[in-house]
């Protein structure tokens, strides 16, 4: 995922709060989203 798509998926939501829901799980979050799109 790019730099461009993530503040987009953040943009969505506020980026402060993903970021506070989701320290840990950014990668793995971002993992999920490029595996669904490459399937």
């Amino acid at each position: 995922m790019t730099q461009q798509q993530f503040d987009n998926l953040c943009s969505l939501h506020n980026k402060e709060w993903v970021i506070r829901h989701f320290p840990r799980s950014v990668n793995r979050l971002i993992n999920i989203l490029n595996n669904n799109k490459t399937k």
